[in-house]
């Protein structure tokens, strides 16, 4: 008898053990399978949202680009409304301009007061319109307004100042309707029912599929799809940086993604997604969840008394798993993030000077064709083509030399030199260059010789870019100090200017391949990003280290390490010549505008 209760509790323990255990398993595979939603979701509306901001930011791109381009025009041309009378003259222009500003209609001129004239229709008093307001304050503006006070036009407009800096006119173009839908065209997620379109800061629509809608439809409308469930969904997509709404749309459950284009605009870039389209992706990814169940639920019932012990041990290491995935997920979607920005901004460094190049090309072709040579602003262009031509170069020579690295294939040429004065004939070969743009070089040393073994032409490279950087945030009046000090066992160079400084949350991040301390289209100066990144690997290669402390608003310091060796070579009578190094520094300084 009591051998027949023994048996009968451990078929009742087995039976408890497992329906424990597949109570535990069955609630642990929801859990899992909700996060996993929950984590595709997110990915989802983060990738979205990131090809947004991507074609966001090369519509900032194409507007930079167009101003600079309306600003070459203004000052080459001298262009003021007394000069715009002449027809021929502004006809000319609008001509020439067409090869450069995509989409263009047509171009106006102004006086202080409003007063303008058009290359094609007779516009009524500026000053009326907002833009007008806009410019006056010395502001770039882009905007939707009914020039003609009938119908809406895309208007892109520009200050011009007389020789004395006073504001004396608009110099402004007026685009062809679907120039953005051109632009954007490209924006669409793998669903034959989405589609993207542009609003400006109104709410009015500045492309769409539909050309119908082009400056006619706006999102602000009670009657728009967006706000037909909800009156507040187009007040949150104009009101917020970015996210998304869901709506219906002809009886389709609907998201619209939106994300704003920049600050100074306050445009939004939206792409509409079928609902079912984003369940379908998050469902394809979650089959082989169940399948996983199914295995275990089967693995399960066959274990005993362990078994709850068993799975919360699996649990512990799945969760440790999940949390691991996600970090991942997370580090792989932010690295995702900086790639796509260094490739922006590659892609802007290489388009604005050969934008410039090919526009400087065009005006002195325009000029030789017309016998209108003037020495002066044949030099300018040249200038800028020479210059930009050196921008490229230096782009150039900064990818190939990140490949090399990243390869392995980079190498150090090392000679026993004296440090001192090979640094010192760097900084001083700069100092010239540094007073052109009134910015005063200080260097000093603690020794005046110190022999080891460098490779001379990367510690210039490493000096020059320090020091470009320096002039480069620095203002009219600031200094850069270089200072050698003798460690014995290493030296130290130390850079610091009187600039405008690095936030401290981004002083960790500058060194980093696809980092900047200013995103590229919030950024006031030129650049790649890459320098500094090139420069930590150089100084690696040394065996070194550099290090960087800065206030903002009160400059920063970079301090480079290198560690004292020599090695057997004769090479200690080498000497640095400046003769030979101007090519490097205006390869080096390019992305220094006047």
């Amino acid at each position: 008898m009591e051998r027949i209760w023994q048996i009968r509790r451990n078929y009742l323990n087995l039976i408890i053990s497992v329906v424990i255990s597949l109570t535990t398993i069955l609630i642990f595979l929801l859990m899992v399978v909700n996060i996993t939603k929950l984590i595709l979701n997110d990915t989802i509306k983060d990738f979205t949202l990131n090809n947004i901001r991507v074609y966001a930011r090369l519509i900032n791109n194409w507007q930079n680009k167009n101003f600079a381009i309306m600003k070459m025009y203004a000052d080459n041309y001298d262009l003021d409304f007394e000069r715009a009378k002449d027809l021929t003259l502004l006809n000319k222009i609008e001509n020439s301009m067409g090869d450069s500003v995509e989409s263009l209609d047509y171009i106006f001129v102004s006086d202080e007061n409003g007063h303008a004239i058009s290359s094609r229709v007779k516009l009524n008093v500026l000053s009326k319109f907002n833009f007008f307001n806009k410019i006056i304050k010395r502001e770039n503006v882009i905007t939707a307004e009914k020039l003609d006070g009938n119908t809406f036009s895309i208007i892109m407009a520009i200050p011009i100042y007389d020789d004395k800096g006073i504001f004396k006119g608009v110099f402004g173009v007026v685009l062809k309707k679907d120039v953005f839908q051109n632009l954007i065209s490209g924006l669409k997620i793998n669903d034959a029912n989405s589609y993207s379109y542009l609003i400006d800061e109104n709410g009015l629509a500045l492309s769409h599929p539909n050309k119908d809608f082009i400056l006619r439809e706006n999102i602000l409308n009670k009657n728009h799809p967006i706000n037909l469930e909800n009156p507040n969904n187009g007040y949150k997509v104009l009101s917020e940086d970015s996210g998304f709404i869901e709506y219906e749309y002809m009886g389709i459950d609907t998201y619209a993604y939106f994300s704003k284009i920049d600050n100074k605009n306050n445009w939004r870039l939206v792409t509409r997604v079928p609902k079912e389209y984003i369940l379908k992706q998050i469902l394809n990814r979650t089959h082989y969840i169940f399948f996983i169940a199914l295995i275990l639920i089967i693995f399960i019932s066959t274990v005993s008394y362990y078994v709850g012990f068993n799975i919360s041990q699996k649990i512990i290491t799945l969760n440790f798993e999940i949390k691991e995935k996600q970090e991942k997920l997370k580090q792989t979607l932010e690295l995702e993030k900086h790639k796509s920005e260094f490739l922006a901004n590659v892609s802007h460094e290489f388009k604005t000077p050969v934008n410039i190049i090919f526009s400087s090309c065009q005006l002195m072709e325009n000029t030789i064709k017309n016998d209108e040579i003037d020495k002066e602003k044949m030099m300018r262009y040249l200038k800028m083509i020479k210059q930009n031509s050196y921008r490229l170069m230096r782009l150039i020579n900064n990818l190939l030399d990140i490949t090399k690295l990243d390869l392995g294939f980079y190498e150090l040429n090392l000679v026993n030199v004296n440090a001192v004065e090979l640094i010192e004939d760097i900084v001083m070969s700069v100092a010239d260059y540094a007073s052109s743009k009134n910015r005063e070089v200080i260097f000093d040393t603690n020794v005046e010789e110190k022999f080891m073994a460098l490779d001379p032409d990367k510690v210039e490279r490493i000096i020059l870019n320090l020091m470009s950087n320096s002039i480069k945030f620095t203002d009219e009046g600031d200094k850069i100090y270089v200072n050698f000090e003798d460690k014995e066992d290493y030296i130290e160079v130390k850079v610091k200017d009187t600039g405008i400084g690095i936030p401290e949350d981004k002083l960790n991040v500058i060194f980093d391949k696809f980092r900047q301390a200013q995103t590229l289209f919030r950024r006031e100066h030129e650049g790649s990003g890459i320098g500094l990144y090139l420069v930590k690997q150089l100084v690696e290669l040394h065996g070194g280290e550099i290090s960087v402390s800065s206030t903002l608003g009160e400059g920063t310091e970079f301090v480079v390490k290198f560690p004292v060796r020599i090695i057997e070579s004769n090479n200690e009578n080498f000497s640095y010549s400046i003769s030979n190094k101007i090519e490097k520094i205006n390869i080096e300084f390019s992305d220094i505008y006047d």
